[in-house]
């Protein structure tokens, strides 16, 4: 984006130094950049449900879509919420510890030289899937901070403390149990959209035919939130016709945006595949392919939008979606898949780097659970956290699926932990 719209914020204590820097135009979205709270500095990557919680971090109790740094004199820490969608990087050299939201600048300023070292090997998983399945980085030395974690940086020393993600219990037994689980998401819904009630103008929900934005579109509705939708495509796309549909049938306003198209009309304008892979490298920072579809940059807008990204956290992920047989063997197969696919097109050094990614995964008994973190841990963690970064360019859209409380909910409840390992 444009420097002239960076502004920038620091704060340097006894030997810390804390810099913050955004393309928001002003600190009318609390909480501020750099935020004073009784004799600490605390800065949000994201945004918080509730703008007062920015006294809280860290607390997996938080919702919203968030990091957190905390800074005092002698004292960093850096915590992830459970889904880790606004990242947080770290690296260490002989003299600092750097901890940051941004892997290459991170890795910059780790580097005596000016100049970039690249991780090829843990390049490798990028090859295969397109993202991240691990916590490191394309650069030596950086590491992605793990899901409801925080770091720590005391005198000198680093300490990184790990919150295990939610383990589902058993299928409810009878129709009670069965309102409370639902009932616990659904709470944990509805407070994603309670603060847009307020919202100085209607929500711009992104509508598609999809179950993801129906339900928001059923929530936001039935929160009595005002909002209006768009949807992306032509008029002959089923995208288009159902939420037409919907739109009409919830009375709200609906706004349809056509694909750039030739003069005639008769065929759709692509972006040239160098140039698309340039700006999904440079805004992604290497860690999502050029598959993706990357927001352009617009200038920042504080209107509120929302969108249905991440739906898949309330059905047991995407890696789970397709799979019919539930058996040990195939739920295992689809973990193997999943790390060391395609073998015969990498060398012997990065499928055996593969396979060691993939143990702590094998060992998990419960095998519907593993590939429900997975998703968690990398789909979300790694592959949307690196994309997201080109829409916030534009702007910090509420995603009721990437809150912080809504997937501790959903990943408590049952899906995962009813089917055992056979």
């Amino acid at each position: 984006m444009p420097a002239e719209v960076i502004r920038a914020d620091e704060w340097h204590g006894g030997g810390v130094s804390l810099f913050g820097w955004s393309n928001e135009p002003d600190d009318s979205r609390l909480p501020r950049l750099l935020h004073p709270d009784g004799g600490r500095i605390v800065g949000v990557n994201g945004h918080l449900a509730d703008p007062a919680d920015v006294s809280r971090p860290p607390d997996d109790s938080i919702g919203g879509a968030f990091s957190a740094w905390i800074a005092r004199d002698g004292e960093l820490t850096a915590s992830t919420a459970i889904n880790r969608v606004c990242p947080v990087f770290y690296a260490e050299t002989a003299d600092l510890h750097i901890v940051g939201s941004r892997a290459l600048l991170v890795h910059l300023l780790a580097q005596r030289a000016d100049r970039i070292d690249f991780d090829v090997l843990a390049l490798q998983t990028m090859v295969r899937q397109g993202f991240f399945l691990s916590d490191e980085t394309p650069y030596k030395g950086v590491s992605a901070l793990r899901p409801s974690t925080t770091i720590a940086i005391r005198g000198g020393s680093r300490t990184i403390s790990e919150t295990p993600l939610p383990v589902a219990g058993p299928a409810p037994d009878s129709p009670r149990s069965k309102r409370a689980a639902i009932g616990e998401l659904a709470e944990a819904l509805l407070a994603t959209v309670e603060p847009l009630r307020s919202a100085p103008e209607p929500v711009n929900l992104a509508l598609t035919g999809g179950r993801d934005t129906r339900i928001l579109a059923a929530l936001l509705h039935a929160a009595k939130v005002p909002f209006r939708v768009t949807t992306n495509g032509l008029d002959t796309h089923p995208d288009v016709i159902l939420a037409r549909r919907i739109a009409a049938a919830l009375k709200v306003e609906h706004t349809v945006i056509a694909p750039p198209q030739t003069a005639a009309k008769d065929a759709v304008l692509v972006e040239h595949p160098l140039e698309r892979a340039w700006e999904t490298l440079r805004t992604c920072e290497g860690m999502t392919s050029a598959y993706e579809s990357i927001v352009g940059y617009l200038p920042y807008s504080g209107k509120p939008t929302m969108s249905g990204q991440s739906g898949e956290t309330l059905r047991a992920g995407s890696l789970n979606l397709l799979q019919t047989d539930l058996g040990d063997k195939a739920l295992l197969r689809r973990i193997n898949n999943t790390f060391y696919k395609d073998e015969k097109l990498f060398t012997a050094e990065a499928n055996e780097h593969a396979r060691e990614l993939a143990k702590p995964w094998q060992a998990r008994e419960n095998r519907l659970e593993a590939l429900d973190h997975i998703y968690i841990w990398y789909k979300v963690g790694r592959w949307q956290a690196s994309a997201r970064a080109g829409a916030l360019r534009r702007g910090d859209p509420v995603r009721p699926f990437l809150d912080n409380r809504v997937a501790r909910a959903a990943l408590s409840s049952t899906r995962a932990g009813a089917c055992p390992k056979r």
